[in-house]
């Protein structure tokens, strides 16, 4: 099998059927939500469950920034502190 016949089913036979299949795949999740939002319990329980996500990738979103500046003011710490310990070592040195 060569290159040009791989490619040629690729482009004639799989990308169609991906992008079909995907498509359908959408087109169900789309008809899932319409059936959720049409009951009204589960509707309720839809608009919970996604203001509980929402909160919580707030959340973790929030604590990460937290987290980045903590480790981001410690390696400031360190290097301000190597560089007053040269400045002082280079002061206080004999020659």
């Amino acid at each position: 099998m060569d290159i040009n016949q791989l490619a040629e089913i690729y482009v004639d036979y799989l990308e169609p059927s991906l992008r079909v299949l995907g498509f359908l795949i959408v087109v169900i999740f789309l008809l899932y939500m319409l059936g959720l939002v049409r009951d009204s319990k589960k509707k309720g329980d839809l608009v919970n469950s996604a203001f509980s996500f929402i909160i919580n990738i707030i959340t973790k979103f929030v604590s990460f920034i937290g987290h980045a500046l903590l480790w981001l003011a410690k390696a400031v710490l360190k290097i301000v502190t190597v560089i007053f310990a040269s400045i002082r070592d280079f002061f206080t040195s004999e020659l």
